[in-house]
Order: C-alpha cells, then sequence, then structure tokens
C-alpha cells in the first residue's frame, strides 16, 4: 500500500475494518511518516508559554500523537468516517489535539501538587534551610484548591527564573547539580533558591486571591 492513501478516508476506513494486521502496522507507521513532524510543530505552538511543558514538548508530541492516533483507530473501525468532506489530517488531529489538552492539564496539576507537597515537606525541616521563621503548612494548602489560572498567573509573574527553578524541580525532577549548572550558582544553594523562590510564589497567589474576591 502507498502511504498517500490514508488521506483517502474511504480508503482508510477499508482498511480499518479489514483488521490485517501487517496493513495496520503499516497505516501507523504512514500517520507518523506523513503527519507527526506538522503535529510536534502544532505541539511547540500549543505549549508556547505554558510554563509546565518546558521541555516535555518532544514528549507530549508524542505521547498525544500515539495517543490519538489509538482514539482516531477505534473510532473510525466502530464509526466510521462521521465528518463528510472532513479531511483524515484535520480530524485526526482533532483527537490528537483532545490528548495533547489532558496530558497538558495533568503536568499542570502535578505542578501544584508536587510544588505544595515539597514546601510542606521543606516546613516540617525547617532546620536545614535558612530563611527565617515560617508559617504553619496548613497555610499552603490553599494552592491545592485554588484555581489552575490563578496559579500560573502567580508563576508567569513570579519570572523566568523563579518559575524555573520550581518547574525544573517539580515536574523535571533535575538533579541540584543540573539546576546549579543551569543557573550558575553553587549545588548547595539550589534547595535554598527553589524555597525562595515558592515563597515569592506563595506572596503572589496570596495578593491574587485576594484581588479576584
Amino acid at each position: 500500500m502507498d502511504c498517500q492513501e490514508i488521506k483517502n478516508s474511504q480508503i482508510l476506513v477499508a482498511y480499518f475494518n479489514e483488521g490485517n494486521e501487517v496493513h495496520l502496522n503499516r497505516i501507523f507507521k504512514c500517520f507518523f511518516n506523513l503527519f507527526f513532524e506538522d503535529f510536534k510543530r502544532l505541539t511547540y505552538h500549543f505549549c508556547q508559554n505554558k510554563i509546565q511543558t518546558k521541555y516535555k514538548e518532544d514528549d507530549l508530541a508524542r505521547d498525544a500523537f500515539s495517543d490519538g492516533l489509538m482514539s482516531f483507530y477505534y473510532q473510525l473501525k466502530t464509526k466510521g468516517f462521521e465528518e463528510k468532506g472532513a479531511q483524515v489530517k484535520t480530524a485526526f488531529f482533532s483527537f490528537c489535539l483532545f490528548k495533547l489538552r489532558g496530558l497538558t492539564k495533568g503536568l499542570g496539576r502535578r505542578l501544584i501538587k508536587e510544588t505544595v507537597t515539597d514546601f510542606a515537606s521543606q516546613v516540617n525541616n525547617a532546620d536545614e534551610i535558612q530563611t527565617g521563621e515560617l508559617s504553619d503548612a496548613k497555610d499552603y494548602e490553599l494552592l491545592l484548591n485554588m484555581k489552575e489560572e490563578i496559579f500560573f498567573r502567580a508563576l508567569q509573574e513570579l519570572g523566568k527564573r523563579g518559575s524555573d527553578l520550581i518547574t525544573w524541580k517539580k515536574i523535571h525532577k533535575f538533579s541540584n547539580e543540573e539546576i546549579a549548572g543551569r543557573m550558575h550558582i553553587q549545588p548547595g544553594t539550589v534547595p535554598n533558591e527553589v524555597y525562595k523562590a515558592f515563597n515569592k510564589l506563595k506572596e503572589i497567589v496570596d495578593r491574587l486571591q485576594k484581588e479576584i474576591k
């Protein structure tokens, strides 16, 4: 089969219904060959200015594309091509984008949860961090319940340096040495720098919370 054939919705549905494993493997490879680079560019555009997706664009593109392809396959196999006149690529990308939004949202929730969890741990071990008096860790539980848009508005306001410190530590799990190399600071100062960034983030969040009340 020719990869260009899968751009024809009727032929594609026929191949999917045929259930030939060799053909299916070929079709899935064709989707990657024909559409993946375009979707990857779309992913980078979609992830632009989203703090939680920094350095995750390639992984997100591949995961969303693979998950979208399987959903698209099962949809066409069971219901056929419902959108008459629509292009295969356009319809397929709608499935991929749905998956991409879900993955991005999941990263955002993970960033919020892990940031708060780590901060609570720092409070419990405050003697190791020379940052003065700390409030009760329960004060910071509000971050778990606040709206995501407020959290990310606060990260934007925090600035590149602070948001990088938080995302590198919470999402990407970089070591202190890796972060120090990127920030041009000593590895031993990284935990305190992360703490100070989070503390500043909390102040911004508190202010934003009051502004919307």
